[in-house]
């Protein structure tokens, strides 16, 4: 019997105070995960096209129909699922589990964890290329960014950085990561076709100048022309991610921002911001069949 969003209120209250990132698998995806060994014609579809919830009070994933808001299934995910990400071209989902000690991956066919990626302390956080080949995770340290192979789940790739990172965007239209670095109010750029760092753009325009605008949160919506970028005086600066030109300044809002999403493709690739803590991620399947 189907379940109402209503009836799952509780459930939802962290996702409209939190932050919402949504990632689209394209409908000509390759359904089979390249790690999984399973018979895909003996599991049971998950509900499609669906948006994905992890549930870390619960130790789940919920699918949500994209047309009802209805929760469709929850799945069980041990381990305090928290930060998901989908893979851009199968029905794979990469999910922190553990206190970010853990990437599980997820298959959203047979719903199940067909592999997992250890990690000595928790990190800080993880984005995916756009050919879904690597991982890129930031370490506990926060001074080196990791580049995962997908495929052997082994790290391929160390990136030390000048200063601690306190987060990162990935651009798919320049192909670079972009760390924020509040000690020294910069933003480290990282070319990931050629492995070498590029000149760090320097925020301006910010609420207190005279020390530097200092960037804290950071993120790139899907098509990955735009930075959108927060300071320590609750305001919110874009960027040309491609150029790394500063369109628009920072202004705070009530309250100031803490946090912020990007809400990719997958809506009309509207962006949108939300006030409060960070407590849960969203993404979108829409191949799941």
């Amino acid at each position: 019997m189907k379940k109402s969003a209503f009836h799952y209120s509780t459930i939802f209250v962290s996702v409209v105070v939190g932050l919402g990132i949504l990632t689209a698998i394209p409908a000509s995806a390759d359904r089979s995960p390249h790690l999984s060994p399973l018979t895909f014609s003996t599991c049971k579809p998950a509900p499609s096209p669906a948006i994905l919830v992890a549930l870390p009070n619960l130790n789940a994933l919920a699918f949500v129909d994209t047309a009802t808001q209805e929760v469709e299934q929850i799945d069980s995910v041990p381990g305090n699922p928290r930060d998901l990400l989908m893979h851009p071209r199968r029905a794979l989902a990469f999910i922190s589990v553990n206190n970010n000690t853990e990437i599980e991956y997820f298959d959203l066919l047979c719903q199940k964890s067909i592999a997992v990626i250890s990690f000595p302390t928790a990190f800080s956080g993880m984005q995916v290329s756009d050919d879904g080949m690597e991982l890129f995770v930031l370490d506990g340290t926060r001074s080196n960014l990791l580049v995962i192979s997908v495929r052997t789940q082994r790290v391929i790739q160390t990136y030390v950085l000048p200063s601690q990172g306190l987060g990162f965007a990935y651009s798919k239209k320049a192909h670079e990561l972009f760390v924020a670095e509040p000690s020294v109010n910069k933003i480290g750029v990282i070319d990931t076709h050629t492995g070498t760092t590029d000149q760090p753009i320097s925020p301006s325009g910010c609420h207190r100048p005279i020390h530097g605008c200092t960037p804290l949160g950071i993120q790139a919506p899907a098509a990955g022309q735009y930075l959108f970028v927060t300071d320590g005086a609750g305001g919110i600066a874009i960027f040309n991610a491609v150029t790394h030109l500063q369109l628009v300044n920072f202004g705070g809002g009530s309250g100031g921002v803490s946090s912020l999403g990007g809400f990719d493709q997958a809506l009309n690739g509207v962006s949108s911001f939300f006030n409060g803590r960070r407590e849960t991620t969203v993404g979108v399947s829409s191949t799941v069949s």
